[in-house]
């Protein structure tokens, strides 16, 4: 290449970072007069064309730049990168393959293989590349954090917080790398270094950067006005929203979808479960949307046989899926996934269907702008609430939450079969431990220091983290016999039967228990919840509310602990609130889901009327 070409090519992409592209244009058609198969000049046309949203003409001129010089990696990898963004994961894939066989010296082709192999939902051949490229690029942060998500995901921990150690060591500021070290010291319940992490992750969040796991991480405190501080700041980073279509004058029989990561044996999938069979079908047709590939397990098989149809749109990039909902003609479009780490705003943002609403699998807002209304109620978010969305609220006239119950023959549990004392006041602490934090644990280990006929029942992540919760025990008089562990329980029913074996269920905080609380109840195991200011510390209450059991909803941590070391106590009162628990749920669960699809329904239609008509 000779030095006037090497300038301009220099020239046009600096004009093209500027966003100049008539000028980085002009710049590249000199050097493609006198070498009409440049690949360099090829490749940078092709970005020019991409970003001037021409994708025909973007990969051809990159497939010319490969043609005329096979070892023009950068024009393979964006390739590649076309493929993944047009929905085609798995020529992505083998597109990056054939990019790094070749011998590219740099990290894209492999974070574009990663991208690739997650869309495609492959965890081991993901794991492997990643392994792969951090062995040929141990420094590179964008691998590191692509380390720290996948390693999140497929529940490597100890991974995931070894490499945002790494991160950190790099960029002491990495929003996300802050957020999976503590996350990962939560799920492995290591305790010891929780206050002081904590607080470097609060000041971060003050000044909070463009990463929406932010919000999950401002779970960690119950404070209202940290929550409004992040969920904005992240607002400020989402994608524009499109103009919100204009609802048909005369629809007739009206179609709703569920779109949701979480069609399976998950909670939120659990949820929806208990809710599709009560729809009315002579005035809704309803749909389900995936994000992720369909799931095979029970739940999953399930809600697909209680609804009309099912949009896949995990192998298709965000327009095609925005496209592919407007042509199954959805009214209005429930998202059941908020501010998680597996949504797809793109699709959002793209307002698909003419009402777009936000319920159940985020407890707080997300910041963004294309939802007409988010859906809670008035005890999770009373009138005079410090907590501030900026999604229109509406709250339901009864609790928002489902409450799953037994969906089969019960089954028969001893305690010994779940490792218990037959004679122990066992205490169900059985949360997940990403949401448990050391304040609260203290609280919990007070009660067992104080009465030897306790036992704690926890959740732990595996042996490591057994034995770190044993450590922590320990060291505040706890003995080992007074901790029980939660064994994994695949079948529902058995699961079912375990919570059941509980004398009381101790919801935790600020993280409270949703799904869990409304399991423990429906089984008749009295809940116990400290309450909160914001609403992921306040859906048990609700439910205690529905249920009509208000004296186990307490005014704070104190009075938590005050009011459950007293039950311990004294086995009276509490063999008498077990009794009240069994006797209000019997009166009030039978109808509960029931009521609550009605309640649903009618929020659904009162926020579709109130949008603009269209001809």
């Amino acid at each position: 290449m000779s030095a006037a070409h090497a300038r301009l090519l220099q020239l046009a992409q600096d004009h093209l970072a500027r966003g100049q592209l008539a000028e980085a244009h002009a710049c590249l058609l000199d050097v493609l007069r006198r070498d009409a198969q440049q690949p360099q000049a090829l490749t940078l046309l092709g970005r020019l064309a991409w970003t001037a949203g021409d994708r025909p003409a973007a990969c051809q001129a990159w497939q010319n730049a490969m043609r005329r010089d096979p070892s023009c990696h950068e024009a393979g990898t964006l390739l590649a990168e076309a493929a993944l963004e047009s929905g085609s994961a798995r020529d992505a894939a083998t597109l990056a393959e054939r990019v790094i066989r070749a011998g590219d010296p740099r990290p894209d082709p492999w974070l574009t293989l990663i991208r690739a192999r997650r869309q495609l939902a492959d965890a081991i051949g993901c794991r492997a590349a990643l392994r792969s490229a951090l062995q040929r690029h141990p420094q590179n942060d964008a691998l590191l954090w692509y380390g720290c998500v996948i390693c999140t995901e497929n529940r490597h921990y100890r991974d995931s917080a070894d490499l945002a150690l790494r991160l950190l060591a790099r960029q002491p500021d990495h929003a996300g790398a802050l957020v999976t070290l503590a996350d990962a010291k939560a799920r492995t319940s290591t305790w010891s270094d929780a206050p002081a992490l904590e607080q470097r992750l609060r000041g971060l969040l003050a000044t909070p950067g463009p990463d929406p796991g932010l919000i999950d991480a401002a779970f960690t405190w119950d404070d209202p006005g940290l929550l409004d501080t992040v969920t904005r700041a992240v607002a400020a980073t989402l994608p524009p929203t499109a103009a919100r279509l204009t609802r048909r004058q005369d629809p007739g029989r009206l179609t709703i979808c569920y779109l949701s990561p979480d069609l399976s044996d998950h909670p939120v999938g659990l949820m929806l479960a208990t809710i599709l069979p009560h729809h009315d079908r002579s005035r809704l047709r309803v749909l389900t949307a995936g994000l992720t590939p369909p799931a095979s397990d029970q739940t999953g098989t399930l809600i697909r046989s209680l609804v009309e149809g099912h949009l896949d749109l995990c192998p298709v990039a965000d327009d095609v899926a925005a496209a592919r909902i407007r042509e199954a003609g959805v009214d209005i479009l429930i998202d059941l996934a908020g501010a998680t780490t597996r949504n797809r705003y793109g699709i959002l943002a793209a307002r698909p269907a003419p009402t777009q609403i936000l319920w159940l699998g985020c407890p707080t807002g997300t910041g963004a702008s294309w939802y007409d209304a988010l859906l809670l109620d008035g005890v999770v978010h009373p009138v005079d609430s410090q907590q501030t969305f900026r999604e229109p609220v509406i709250r339901l006239p009864q609790c928002y939450h489902p409450i799953a119950g037994s969906a089969g023959e019960p089954v028969a549990m001893s305690r010994s079969e779940a490792g218990l004392r037959e004679d122990a006041i066992v205490l169900a602490c059985t949360h997940s431990p990403h949401k448990v934090r050391p304040p609260l644990v203290d609280a919990w280990l007070r009660l067992a220091a104080a009465n030897p006929s306790v036992v704690l029942w926890l959740d732990a992540l595996d042996a490591g983290a057994r034995e770190a919760i044993t450590a922590y025990a320990a060291a505040r008089g706890v003995e080992p016999v007074q901790l029980a562990f939660w064994p994994f329980q695949a079948d529902r029913q058995r699961y079912l039967a375990q919570l059941a074996l509980a004398d009381l269920f101790l919801d935790n905080h600020p993280y409270g228990a949703h799904s869990t609380a409304g399991e423990a109840l429906a089984l008749g195991v009295p809940v116990i919840t400290p309450g909160g200011r914001c609403v992921h510390a306040r859906v048990a209450a609700s439910m205690l509310t529905v249920m009509g059991l208000p004296q186990c909803i307490r005014n704070g941590l104190e009075d938590y602990e005050q009011f459950i070391a007293t039950l311990c106590r004294d086995a009276t009162a509490r063999q008498e609130l077990q009794r009240q628990t069994r006797e209000q749920v019997a009166a009030h669960l039978p109808a509960f889901n029931r009521n609550l699809t009605k309640v649903l329904e009618d929020a659904y239609l009162s926020v579709w009327s109130a949008g603009p008509v269209g001809p």
